[in-house]
């Protein structure tokens, strides 16, 4: 990072412009010139900073949210499996119940 000194650079400043020298006053122009893309480039990499930092959040919760829907998948796969096999099974209807709930507790997904 660079470090700036506004005061030491606005006596520099003036110090160059009250010389007279056409060499001065370039010199002068030059450093403010500079001083505004220090500005410039500050708030371009502040900016910069705060956008891949809002990235970095989004994408972690992308990623939460996908692993979420994965266990739901898995866990409706797994449903869908085991009403598949109570259905073949030819058991009465009390004992689909009892198998189709133990498979929605193991899958944590009992209360819905």
């Amino acid at each position: 990072m660079v470090k700036a000194y506004p005061e030491a650079d606005a006596n520099i400043i003036g110090l160059l412009r009250r010389k007279g020298d056409i060499v001065c006053h370039d010199a002068a122009a030059r450093i403010v010139e500079l001083e505004k893309k220090i500005a410039e480039l500050t708030t371009d990499l502040y900016e910069r900073d705060m956008a891949m930092q809002n990235e970095s959040e989004a994408l972690g919760s992308a990623e939460i949210a996908a692993a979420k829907l994965e266990q739901e998948y898995a866990a409706l796969k797994e449903a869908i499996t085991a009403a598949y096999k109570i259905l073949m099974s030819g058991d009465g209807p009390y004992e689909a119940c009892r198998t189709l709930r133990e498979a929605m507790e193991r899958s944590g997904d009992a209360g819905k």
